[in-house]
C-alpha cells in the first residue's frame, strides 16, 4: 500500500520564522494546566500546493513529534496538517521545528468538524497518529484504566476518516487492562471502515535502540486500501550495547584492590 511519494531530501512543508527551540517540558510542568483552550495557528484552508502528492498527517498528543521526525527521516513528502499538544514549551518546539498548519492546545476542546473544513480541497487525512498519556495504564503510574483519551481518538478517527491510523501506549493495555484494549478495538471497528491490527512490540528488538521497552501498537488501514501487504516490523539485528558504547580500553580500567589489602592500607 503506497500513500505518498518519497524524496531523499524532503524538508518539512513549512518553516516558522522564529529560531528553533529545544523542548523542556519539566520547566513548564506548573503551567500546563493553564493551557486549555484550542489556539489554531491558521483558520484558512490548507493550500492545494501543500496537499497535491503529499501525505496529510495529523498528530494528537504530539509531544516531540516522533512520527513527523520518522517521516522526515524516511524522505516521505508530507504536509503536517495539524498537531495537538498541551505543554506550552512543547508547543513552541513543534511550531519552530515542524510548523503544522494548525496547532491545538487541548484535544477535548478541539472542534473536529471545524478542522475538517480546514482540509480545503483535499478533504481528507491520510495518516493519523496518537500516543495518549500512559499514566492510566502504566505500572509505574496510576493504572486506573481511564480510556478518555482513547475514546476521543476513536471519535476523531470516526470524524476525520484517515486512510491509516496508528495508536500507541504502554503494555499495561495487554496486561491488567486487556478488557480496555478490547473495548478500544471494538470502538474502532464500529464503523466497519478499517481493518484493525494490534501487537506489542519491544523497542530493543524491532527498533534497534538500547532500551528494553514494550509498547502496544494499534494500526488501522481503510479496508478499501488494505491489500494485505501490511507487516509488523521484524526483529532488528544488533549487537547489544557494544554497538552504541565506545570500545573498551583495558589499559585504563582501574581494578580495585582485594578487600583484605584495602583494609590493611587504611
Amino acid at each position: 500500500m503506497k500513500l505518498g511519494n518519497q524524496s531523499s531530501n524532503t524538508m518539512p512543508p513549512t518553516t516558522p520564522p522564529d529560531a528553533c527551540v529545544s523542548a523542556s517540558p519539566r520547566s513548564d510542568r506548573k503551567r500546563r494546566r493553564t493551557s486549555r483552550l484550542a489556539r489554531p495557528l491558521q483558520t484558512t484552508p490548507i493550500p492545494a500546493q501543500l496537499t497535491d502528492g503529499r501525505l496529510l498527517v495529523v498528530t494528537d498528543c504530539s509531544g516531540i513529534e516522533s512520527p513527523i521526525q520518522a517521516l522526515h527521516g524516511l524522505g516521505v513528502i508530507y504536509t503536517h496538517a495539524a498537531a495537538c499538544e498541551q505543554s506550552k514549551s512543547l508547543q513552541k518546539f513543534i511550531v519552530c521545528n515542524y510548523g503544522p498548519h494548525v496547532l491545538y492546545a487541548n484535544v477535548f476542546e478541539r472542534d473536529d468538524d471545524a478542522f475538517v473544513n480546514l482540509l480545503g480541497e483535499a478533504g481528507r487525512v491520510d495518516v493519523y497518529v496518537n500516543g495518549p498519556p500512559c499514566q492510566s495504564f502504566s505500572q509505574a503510574g496510576r493504572s486506573e484504566g481511564d480510556t478518555s483519551f482513547f475514546d476521543k481518538a476513536c471519535a476523531t478517527i470516526d470524524k476525520m476518516l484517515p486512510k491509516v491510523f496508528l495508536l500507541e501506549n504502554v503494555d499495561g493495555l495487554v496486561g491488567r487492562h486487556t478488557d480496555k484494549l478490547a473495548d478500544i478495538i471494538t470502538k474502532l471497528n464500529v464503523s466497519r471502515v478499517y481493518n484493525v491490527y494490534a501487537k506489542m512490540l519491544n523497542s530493543a528488538k524491532v527498533g534497534g535502540v538500547p532500551q528494553n521497552r514494550n509498547r502496544i501498537y494499534i494500526v488501522g488501514i481503510a479496508k478499501k486500501l488494505d491489500d494485505g501487504s501490511f507487516e509488523w516490523p521484524h526483529a532488528y539485528p544488533h549487537g547489544g550495547l557494544d554497538c552504541v558504547l565506545d570500545p573498551r580500553d583495558d589499559a585504563y580500567i582501574i581494578v580495585p584492590p582485594p578487600p583484605s589489602q584495602k583494609n590493611s592500607e587504611e
